[in-house]
């Protein structure tokens, strides 16, 4: 199994202290990145091996809300490489036929488990960047990705007209003294729309900012919608957009969502429409995917 997550677990005597998306994410990886069945007995042996419970009836009916917490998200995001049963959960087949939600659910347990962190936020940052776009393009919608990375190095004012141009809208005569000195990308990532044939505008627009660090609670209102409409005639107002490799709990998913005043996307949104032969998802970004996570998975693992 993964490491034991070092975050989110306090002993439980009276109430349980745990919390099940963190129990979650590392049940997942222990049988994901492991190939190793895990069953309700191994996690029992697991709390009471690190003192998180004293009662074992007690214990057995947190294990059962974890197993429930699994079985939902196996079933809304399509998770095709779990399979859970009344007594444990294994892997279908190996990481590297996933290569999506390995990514995505990776960053999630380098937050919760003890990990040597590397410390490539650009590199992961454009990735899951490529993994969100693909995601929105399998829904049906158009996509460009905006975001500043080692490869994408263009100005504000460049961008601008990028967007201008892939939206059919113009840029506002003023745009230019409206671009505050050291501008990248204006804090968006990527932008989706689903334009009607006519051209005519007036169809939903979203801005997105793909959010993959541990941090990502303080990005939720980066976006300045008002910023954007003073550089751009846009013909309707856009939305705002967000996109984590998370899976958050409903009540927090709730309150993020209302922060984001727009799309939320989680691990389970964004996974959902990708499959193992999905066009969108290319032979380039596998590659890129499996050999960025290739060398780092041990670090999750003990010795």
């Amino acid at each position: 199994m993964v490491h034991f997550p070092s975050t989110g677990i306090r002993p439980s005597v009276n109430h349980h202290n745990c919390r099940i998306d963190v129990l979650a994410d590392w049940i997942e990886g222990s049988v994901l990145f492991t190939g190793t069945r895990v069953s309700k007995t191994d996690v029992l042996d697991i709390f009471f091996e690190h003192q998180i419970y004293r009662d074992e009836e007690f214990a057995r009916q947190f294990i059962f809300n974890i197993w429930s917490e699994l079985r939902y998200r196996i079933k809304y995001g399509r998770i095709q490489a779990l399979n859970t049963d009344a007594t444990g959960i294994e892997s279908k087949q190996g990481w590297i036929k996933f290569p999506a939600y390995s990514f995505c659910l990776f960053l999630s347990l380098k937050n919760w488990c003890p990990y040597t962190d590397d410390r490539s936020y650009i590199e992961q940052g454009e990735m899951f960047e490529k993994i969100t776009e693909c995601s929105l393009i399998a829904r049906g919608w158009r996509s460009l990705r905006t975001g500043w990375s080692s490869t994408n190095v263009n100005s504000l004012g460049t961008l601008i007209e990028r967007i201008s141009s892939h939206i059919e809208a113009p840029v506002r005569p003023d745009c230019k003294e409206k671009i505050f000195p050291g501008a990248k990308d204006g804090d968006l990532d990527l932008i989706c729309d689903l334009p009607f044939s006519d051209s005519r505008g007036g169809y939903p627009l979203y801005f997105f900012q793909c959010a993959s660090g541990r941090s990502w609670q303080e990005k939720t209102n980066d976006i300045n919608i008002r910023l954007w409409e003073n550089l751009i005639d846009f013909s309707n107002q856009p939305s705002s957009g967000f996109a984590i490799p998370y899976v958050l709990p409903k009540e927090e998913f709730l309150r993020v969502a209302g922060r984001v005043n727009g799309i939320l996307l989680d691990r389970l949104r964004i996974i959902e429409p990708l499959s193992e032969n999905n066009k969108e998802f290319t032979n380039e970004l596998r590659s890129e995917l499996i050999n960025w996570l290739n060398p780092r998975i041990s670090s999750l693992l003990p010795e």
